[in-house]
């Protein structure tokens, strides 16, 4: 089993998420060998350096005993711990089998490179999202399965990304939204340099419409959204790529995948369109259980479905729309809010680069929605303008009901 691993985690996060696992080797560069030495258990961890296994002619046979040979059942033998990012607690390890894996390479393969008459081998893949997640390991194994050349980076730095992009000519490009969000305020980037993409997506988190379209507009390339999980391997929706696309939304379940939306206080019953509720979802790809811990296992999966925490609609073709997090949801004067609309009106905002939305406790309301703010370069906006540009948009989401109490929208900002 392999136990993926954030090379900027301190000490502390190594510790638990390596005491955890049981793990009893790890491969990292030589400079993470300090911080293994502070460890409780370094006595019955193996370590070997990156810089070692790279080595023109080093020779591992006489560090390494021979494999025994292994009677795999690939539904139930787990390849992969991937532990979740500990936002409630702390982290789960996510078991991911080599059925789950592979599951999700064959539905990426059937649901993209078919469509898009992808070359197999001969696409080059600009792969950006750590190896480390979930994101960026199922790209990496959907590389592998088509053949594909794999071009990727240490870390993100938008300079060394667009030489690649000038150099090398990918033709696919999985990103994440600050990657896109960099892209589009490159002073330097045209239409041109891109002009080599034939397929863009984005996923791990919702890619506000207003950069979309700008996106779009911009470098002439169009973005498909879709939507993943630690739990899933990670794909499990998409917008096709052949028919109807739809902004704004994470598309339709891949091939072999069954999605609906629950009522939030059961979980049970199964609401019609344009309704608000939770997405779960059913499919090859969804995990075994979280390692160790049978409880949070038998919370998220109920009857085979994997209750996902995150709140969704479904429109009348079938569509799916991700409106938030349960957890993120902010509940102002008995309203619910989610983060992901406010900040959509935000960024169409011209000065506006980059925003987040969250909640904080209100001794009046309970929450009250607040925002963080990075302005475009020489651009400068009074707070007062901002809070009136979003509060004339409200109501087309939000604030019937509020404004036929009496009630401001602005107020609740």
């Amino acid at each position: 089993m392999v136990v993926q691993v954030n090379p900027l985690y301190q000490s502390s996060e190594l510790d638990y998420i390596l005491q955890d696992s049981g793990a009893n080797w790890f491969i990292g560069c030589e400079v993470q060998r300090e911080k293994l030495v502070l460890t409780s258990f370094s006595d019955r961890l193996t370590f070997i350096s990156a810089e070692q296994l790279i080595e023109t002619g080093t020779d591992l046979s006489s560090k390494v005993k021979e494999l025994p040979a292994l009677d795999i059942d690939p539904k139930e033998a787990v390849a992969v711990l991937q532990y979740t990012g500990g936002t409630t607690g702390k982290s789960k390890g996510v078991m991911l089998t080599h059925f789950n894996l592979i599951s999700n390479v064959f539905q990426d393969f059937a649901f993209t490179a078919n469509a898009l008459q992808l070359q197999s081998p001969g696409e080059r893949m600009l792969g950006l999202t750590p190896l480390f997640h979930v994101f960026g390991n199922g790209r990496l194994n959907s590389a592998i399965y088509a053949g594909s050349t794999y071009i990727t980076l240490e870390k993100f730095e938008i300079n060394k990304v667009v030489d690649l992009i000038r150099t090398h000519r990918p033709t696919i490009f999985p990103g994440v939204p600050t990657m896109y969000i960099a892209l589009l305020n490159h002073p330097d980037l045209t239409a041109d340099d891109l002009c080599c993409f034939k397929y863009c997506s984005c996923g791990s988190a919702p890619l506000p419409v207003e950069i979309i379209q700008q996106f779009e507009r911009k470098f002439r390339v169009t973005i498909l959204e879709g939507f993943g999980m630690s739990e899933t391997s990670p794909t499990t929706h998409r917008n096709p790529v052949i028919g109807q696309k739809k902004r704004g939304s994470i598309g339709i379940p891949y091939p072999n995948t069954d999605a609906k939306i629950v009522d939030l206080k059961t979980g049970v019953d199964e609401l019609p369109a344009g309704e608000r509720g939770e997405l779960i979802i059913k499919g090859p790809q969804v995990m075994k259980g979280y390692w160790k811990n049978q409880e949070e296992t038998a919370t998220a999966l109920r009857d085979g479905w994997l209750y996902t925490g995150d709140i969704a609609k479904m429109d009348e073709d079938g569509y799916f729309y991700i409106v938030g997090r349960k957890k993120d949801m902010i509940i102002t004067s008995g309203y619910n809010v989610y983060p992901i609309e406010v900040e959509d009106i935000i960024y169409q905002h011209p000065a506006v680069k980059e925003t987040c939305v969250y909640g904080v406790l209100d001794s009046y309301r309970g929450e009250t929605v607040k925002a963080a703010i990075v302005l475009k370069k020489g651009k400068s906006v009074p707070e007062q303008e901002i809070r009136g540009f979003v509060s004339s948009d409200w109501p087309d989401i939000k604030c019937r009901e509020v404004l036929s109490s009496g009630n401001n929208c602005q107020n609740l900002l």
